[in-house]
């Protein structure tokens, strides 16, 4: 089917002139409380044949679709519509001409990238280059603070730096070698090696130190609480100018020893340094006021935990604000509620990728709708972002709820939380038997809400299930193969199938510690760590968190259980793991969602 400028034409539909008087009541995923409900932009009966041409295209059947496309009355998704045909993987070969012709009249579509890659590998010798993609150019954001690794977040000091030639390069080898060390848990071997001639002759003080923290960290992790200590502590002290987070990792040695007068001091240096990200500042102070309180300095105690606070879309933030009684509401409060004037709203109504979207979305095609938004957020100027926020919520488009999110924290210096922690409109297949602020909470961290999302590793979709423990989970629920894990609903179901076979388990149970730390590093890493520690229920919770001995498994659990509570918050829910863990105790997995187990009628998907 070669595109001609028939089928590139659109037209505004009629009606949306109108706009600001209609009824915005559409839930979505709960971005503002209320808002005016879009308009239809296709007539019915053009809604009718776009999702019979799609379905048809689907199939091969592309005679049948040509009937229909000649009766269109709105042209409007026409790119999309060609652009499914030149992309079927078994029923169309297209042709260059039909790529270039493509890319001349739908170059600022979604899928304009995957179009012009085709069409420059079947591109003939002496032929035009096809027109090159348009892509907006995205106004500057600030990334939405992530939490470093607390532990293994050491400087980048290098022995080398004051190094030249041969001896620069041998030092950074030996610091490699180090590191290689503490990966594998050899503890003695990197020891052995730092105190080497030739370590001692090519590092300075600050690498020395580096290095020691670094074997300290390890040994914290394996339970030799007194020898991390005797490495880190002197080491702190001695390069905290350039290594600071010695005294973190001698702030836990020190705990874990029962001397809480110099973990106090450890904790408060390394709270006060400069630079730190939110995350480190919040767990330095917090870990300080721990300190404070456990000597009965309680006011000093009270100061640090204020400062805790401050940082309440972090882990310690939250858990400061929960003992400090400090009121939930007030974190996520949508600063964009409201916010969508009748002008902004008939701007995005002229933006041809806003139409798009709408009209998708009318006809249940959701993913492409989504890639749509996804390019009008990109381009979008801070001051368009309720507009967007709500188009966003009318398509359930939450990827791009949390970039327009983001966006209004660059043109106000504080992020809105509302759209940064969206509540998608996704169902499972067969309902929730998981609450969902702990389905949103994983989807946020392993996908962003990325149904399309594959992981290095090959993990897929919204919960970044692997393939074979997703077809395992199919299997005990009946369900047989063949089942895509970039469908929300099926992702969803096998995901919280997962969990639950997960707090079968005895070892692990309803604990989210150990229920998180095994979705992440696998059952039999948490048996791993459990045994081999010692861990019982009378175990310091928060102590165990920051010694897990994989980075990334520390992370993605303080980052799960800050987007729980803040999930929990949003749909009106308490928290009563986030109380546990303020209370010293372990949390626990409670049902308090009314939908789990219901028929989620009241919330079940448009589809």
């Amino acid at each position: 089917m070669f595109i001609t400028r028939a089928h590139a034409e659109t037209s505004l539909p009629t009606g949306l002139e109108t706009a600001d008087d209609a009824d915005f009541g559409m839930a979505g995923f709960g971005l503002v409380d209320s808002f005016e409900e879009w308009p239809q932009v296709l007539s019915d009966a053009d809604a009718e044949r776009y999702a019979r041409i799609f379905a048809l295209q689907s199939d091969g059947r592309f005679d049948e679709a040509d009937r229909l496309i000649a009766r269109l009355g709105d042209r409007l998704l026409m790119g999309h519509v060609t652009e499914q045909r030149l992309m079927h993987p078994t029923a169309y070969t297209a042709s260059y001409d039909e790529l270039r012709d493509w890319m001349a009249f739908y170059g600022d579509h979604p899928d304009a990238e995957r179009i012009y890659a085709l069409a420059m590998k079947r591109r003939p010798g002496g032929e035009a280059r096809p027109r090159e993609p348009e892509r907006p150019e995205e106004t500057a954001m600030p990334v939405v603070s992530r939490q470093p690794s607390t532990i293994d977040q050491l400087d980048s000091y290098s022995a080398a730096d004051r190094l030249k030639g041969a001896q620069a390069k041998r030092a950074r080898a030996l610091e490699a070698q180090i590191a290689a060390r503490v990966r594998k848990g050899e503890a003695e071997a990197a020891e052995k090696l730092i105190g080497s001639a030739e370590v001692q002759k090519l590092f300075d003080r600050p690498a020395l130190d580096q290095a020691r923290i670094r074997v300290a960290s390890l040994l914290l992790m394996q339970g030799q609480i007194a020898r991390a200590y005797e490495l880190a502590g002197p080491a702190a002290d001695r390069s905290a100018a350039i290594v600071p987070y010695g005294h973190w990792t001698a702030g836990l040695a020190a705990w874990k020893l029962g001397r809480a007068e110099t973990a106090r001091r450890h904790f408060e240096l390394f709270a006060r340094t400069a630079g730190l990200s939110a995350w480190n500042e919040a767990a330095g102070a917090f870990w300080a006021a721990r300190t404070n309180m456990a000597l009965g300095d309680f006011d000093t105690a009270q100061t640090w935990l204020d400062r805790a606070a401050r940082q309440p879309l972090t882990f310690y933030g939250q858990i400061a604000r929960a003992m400090l009684g400090a009121p939930t509401g007030d974190v996520w409060q949508p600063s964009l509620a409201g916010g969508v004037t009748p002008g902004l709203r008939r701007a995005l109504l002229q933006n041809e990728g806003a139409r798009r979207a709408l009209a998708l979305s009318q006809i249940g095609e959701y993913d492409r709708a989504a890639g749509e938004v996804e390019l009008v957020a990109a381009a979008a100027a801070p001051e368009e972002a309720p507009a967007v926020v709500e188009l966003a919520e009318q398509v359930n488009a939450p990827e791009a709820a949390t970039v327009i999110g983001r966006k209004v924290a660059a043109a106000s210096g504080m992020p809105d939380v509302a759209s940064i922690f969206p509540v998608p409109d996704y169902t499972p297949r067969g309902g929730f038997s998981v609450d969902r602020a702990l389905l949103y909470a994983l989807a946020r961290k392993e996908s962003n809400f990325n149904p399309h999302a594959v992981s290095p590793a090959g993990a897929r979709g919204l919960m970044q299930l692997m393939p074979g423990t997703a077809q395992l989970v199919a299997n005990s629920l009946g369900l047989g193969g063949g089942l895509s894990l970039n469908r929300p609903d099926v992702n969803l179901q096998l995901g919280q199938a997962y969990l639950r076979r997960l707090m079968d388990e005895p070892y692990i149970g309803n604990n989210l510690v150990n229920v998180l730390v095994a979705y992440n590093a696998g059952p039999g890493n948490l048996r791993r760590w459990q045994d081999g520690r010692g861990i019982s229920a009378d175990d310091d919770p928060l102590f165990f968190v920051e010694t897990i001995p994989v980075a990334e498994t520390r992370d993605f659990l303080e980052q799960v259980l800050t987007n729980l509570w803040i999930y929990r918050n949003r749909l009106g829910q308490t928290s009563p793991s986030l109380a546990a863990l303020a209370e010293g105790d372990w949390p626990s997995y409670e049902t308090i969602d009314g939908n789990v187990g219901s028929d989620n009628a009241a919330i079940a998907s448009r589809r």
